[in-house]
């Protein structure tokens, strides 16, 4: 499988190797050269990917779409006149239809970004730019508002799924979570 770089967050698929948990899998870049690191120079495919939560993938493609991700010039002082910057740019008026077309007319997950959007204070009139750049200003924010507070914890996961037809003809097939 090959992805293009620009393409990641919409190629994400759901996983369910963790039955109680939503997840999906967003293809990493060249997994090809793990193929030494791991010593199986003969698999005809490798893949990696990246666990996330169901729903990130698609709610980033949204934000990207929407001029987040751009490393330009913010235009405004403010992620209110920003986003209405990016809409009116677009041919928008009204940022509530700019996230409807950047959702791909897709209204539940629109709904979602708007969520995002508010719960990320970029509506509010005060909330100020910290860096030159939309994408570093984009990225602070996230880390401010996604940082862990006192008492949460991280997790990691991992998954193995490993398929093989030996040099008989026959075939294996190993899990490891």
């Amino acid at each position: 499988m090959f992805v293009e770089g620009g393409d990641l967050l919409i190629n994400a698929k759901p996983f369910k190797g963790f039955h109680s948990l939503n997840l999906e899998c967003l293809p990493n870049r060249d997994s090809v050269k793990y193929g030494s690191k791991y010593g199986i120079e003969s698999a005809s495919t490798i893949f990696r990917g990246t666990l996330r939560y169901a729903g990130f993938s698609p709610l980033m493609h949204v934000f990207k779409r929407m001029g987040f991700f751009v490393d330009r010039d913010c235009g405004s002082s403010t992620w209110e006149q920003t986003i209405d910057m990016l809409s009116a740019e677009n041919g928008f008026s009204n940022w509530n239809e700019f996230v409807l077309f950047c959702s791909s007319n897709d209204e539940g997950l629109a709904s979602n970004v708007k969520e995002c959007i508010r719960w990320l204070g970029l509506r509010d009139s005060q909330m100020t730019l910290r860096h030159p750049s939309i994408v570093e200003s984009f990225c602070a924010l996230l880390e401010e508002k996604l940082k862990y507070q006192d008492g949460e914890r991280d997790m990691c996961l991992m998954h193995h799924d490993i398929q093989a037809i030996m040099g008989d003809g026959s075939h294996e097939h190993h899990t490891s979570r």
